[in-house]
């Protein structure tokens, strides 16, 4: 289930993402939330959407570093709803 676009906007908005932001997914969880995480950015928009190859413990592993998250990420975004992505939508 998915959150209304409202809502979804609401929430990307109060931590600081925008649609056109490059945002990079990854998790450490057996559930794979991240791969949910980018059906529903992609679903609401965002086109510039990845997955960290490998997860966070590969990067690690191979010394790469994270850059810090912004400490201070709210700023005017542009979530406004929009219609689901073709590509995102399911086949009846």
């Amino acid at each position: 289930m998915l959150p209304s676009p409202a809502d979804f906007a609401r929430a990307m908005e109060a931590i600081g993402i925008n649609r056109d932001d490059r945002i990079i997914l990854y998790d450490n969880s057996p559930l794979r939330t991240a791969a949910r995480g980018w059906f529903m950015l992609r679903h609401f928009g965002a086109t510039r959407v990845a997955m960290l190859d490998g997860g966070l413990h590969k990067w690690l592993a191979e010394a790469r570093r994270p850059k810090p998250a912004n400490p201070n990420p709210a700023r005017p975004a542009s979530n406004r709803p929009s219609a689901p992505t073709k590509s995102s939508r399911c086949a009846k």
